[in-house]
Formats: structure tokens, sequence, C-alpha cells
């Protein structure tokens, strides 16, 4: 499961990760609850016996099925450090200090119908003095992602589930500065019962800030042949696998380019290790843009290990180091214009720390 996710990245469906931030895995106005012990950082802090990839018999399993992760804590922040490195074809370096917090509180709830408030803020200090060498425009020396968004759910009395997502954000240097810096994204989506605990999940998504910035539709099967091995099959495609109850493996992809690949391990009592693999991208809109549709991106690759502490039942945290590889930054429409504004940046360490709260 991407963390930060969700596991930073802007995966067109990464907003619907707040379907899983509530604690306890909703089914109407029963909660179930389920017995694994947590294995990711974003698993243990949404609830301690949750199932980071529960059955698909619930909205948290829709969540998990639709963005291809497990649940996420209600309250959570992170720091990442990445010191500078050298930049291809100019004397100057690029680094990050991304700090990112986040929120997702239920507001209402009836007998079949819940409606939840997500708010999150991303903020990024840049540092090297990098220019754009097509448009000759220096890197602003911060960059924001601002976002609130509402999420309705609905259990129909035939067992399908449906909802949807609306959210407003502004990413970029100026955050809300004018009309066009501004962006609008909904998700709708239907899951369809079959069988004893598997599932038909149908979506139609629009996120301008994604990869794919324009109205696409999802299909995936959520598969849970037992209770330790899990699949989403479909758009996109996840794969979770306990062998026991120590050992867990995670697997994510989504088009076109994210792919999250973890391995954690329980040694001892409210502790984890764990290692990961993760091809992820960001995009923000500059102030100064003139094509009023132009982002700029930064794309990387990463390995992390890290280890995972609980302390009591409310709070986990999270320390990783990791190395950062293919890493470049372009500014264009869509990922077609990745030679305009090229780049490169040197492979480099980094350095997280994560932190979440439950209730």
């Amino acid at each position: 499961m991407p963390v930060f996710a969700r596991p930073g990245c802007r995966c067109a469906m990464a907003l619907l990760l707040a379907l899983a931030s509530v604690p306890g895995a909703v089914r109407g106005q029963e909660v179930v609850q389920y017995h694994y012990p947590p294995t990711t950082f974003d698993d243990a802090v949404s609830d301690e016996n949750a199932s980071p990839q529960p059955s698909s018999k619930d909205f948290s399993g829709l969540a998990g099925a639709l963005i291809g992760g497990g649940a996420r804590p209600p309250v959570r922040y992170r720091i990442a450090w990445q010191p500078l490195r050298e930049v291809e074809g100019q004397p100057a370096e690029f680094g990050l200090v991304t700090q990112d917090a986040a929120v997702v509180a239920p507001i209402w709830k009836g007998n079949s119908d819940t409606v939840l408030l997500s708010l999150g803020l991303r903020h990024d200090v840049v540092g090297g003095n990098v220019i754009l060498p097509d448009s000759k425009r220096p890197l602003p020396d911060e960059l924001w992602d601002a976002r609130i968004g509402l999420i309705y759910l609905h259990k129909c009395d035939n067992g399908w589930t449906s909802g949807a997502i609306l959210n407003v954000g502004s990413a970029g240097d100026r955050p809300f500065a004018a009309t066009r810096d501004m962006n609008v994204g909904a998700i709708g989506f239907v899951r369809v019962p079959h069988l004893e605990s598997n599932a038909w999940i149908f979506a139609l998504i629009y996120q301008p800030m994604s990869e794919l910035p324009y109205p696409i539709p999802a299909v995936t099967y959520s598969w849970q042949p037992s209770e330790r091995l899990s699949m989403n099959l479909g758009v996109p495609l996840t794969l979770t696998y306990r062998p026991n109850d120590d050992w867990t493996f995670d697997f994510s992809y989504m088009v076109l380019r994210t792919i999250h690949a973890k391995a954690s391990y329980r040694f001892a009592e409210r502790w984890r290790i764990y290692a990961a693999y993760d091809w992820s991208n960001v995009s923000w809109q500059l102030n100064n843009r003139t094509d009023a549709r132009e982002r700029l991106f930064l794309y990387d690759q990463k390995v992390t290990a890290g280890v995972i502490r609980e302390l009591g039942d409310h709070l986990l945290l999270d320390l990783s180091v990791g190395y950062l590889f293919d890493r470049y930054l372009f500014t264009g429409r869509q990922y077609a214009d990745s030679r305009h504004d090229r780049v490169n940046v040197a492979d480099g360490p980094m350095l997280g720390f994560q932190a979440g709260l439950r209730w």
C-alpha cells in the first residue's frame, strides 16, 4: 500500500483513501472488526484490529479495492528530507523538505448514509536555485498543495454500496491566487457484491492533477480467496498476502506510472520493520505559467527501509531511510512533454518520519 501515500503521490484515485480513514469498517451502522495484526503504518493507525485489506463486504474494502491500499490514519503528519543533490547541465542543486498533514472525519451519519470531511495541506521547501532550462524560469522556493473534500457513502437495501467524492484544491507556488490555480475533482462509484466475500466495483474518476487529467472509467474485481490472500483485479491492480501473522506482502499498480511494493515483518509486540519500493509523481501549477493547463511535474523512484512503533492504542510512529533515483522535473500538460524544461537530479538519500493518530 502506498504510504502517503499515500503514501505524497498524485495517483488519480488517491482521494479514495479517505474512505478507509474512519476507524473500523462500516456496514450500514454496524462496525465490523478484523483480527489481523497491523502490518503497515497506515493500517496500524486506522484501527488496531482492522485488516489493512479487509473484506469487500464493507466500505473500507471498497476503498482498498479502488485505490490499491489499506486503511489510512484519520489524523496523520509526515516530514521527509531530500538533501541537496547535483542537477544535470547547470551549476545548481536540488533538494526538498516536505511536510504533509491530513485529517478525515465523519460529519454526519444516518441509518444507511455517511458524510465525511477531508482536509489536507502539503508544503515543500525547495532548495538549490534550479533554473528550468527552456523557459528560463527559476524553481519557486516553496510549493503548496491545499485540499478540502466531501465524501458521501450510501448502503443500498439490496446490498450494493454507492458513493461520491468531491474535492477542491490548489497546488502551486501561490495557491488560490487566481481561479485558474484551483482544481476540482470528483469520483463516483458503485460496489456490487458477488458470491460470499467478493465484489465488482465500478467507478468514474476525474482528478485534474493526476497523470490522467480527464474523466476515466475504472473497473475492478475484489477477490478474497482466503483470509490470507486478497486481490483487486482491474484498475487499479492490488495484492495483499499474509503467509502468517508476522509477514505481509503488498503490491499495487495504477496507470500509468504508479507502483508500490512492500514487505513487512513483525519482530516483536508493537514493532515492525519493512522494506519498500515506490515509483510515484506529483505536480503543481506555477502562477507565472503562460499556458493555463501547464504543470510542473516531479517523478522519482525510491527504495526505503523503516521501523514502525505503536505507542498505546492511539499513536504510531514510523522512521525510515531511503534512496531516490531516476528523479527528474519538467513542465507541460502531460508526460508526453517530459523533455520540456527537463531537469535531471542526481540519485541520493532521503530521511522520513511520520506519525498517525487514531481514536
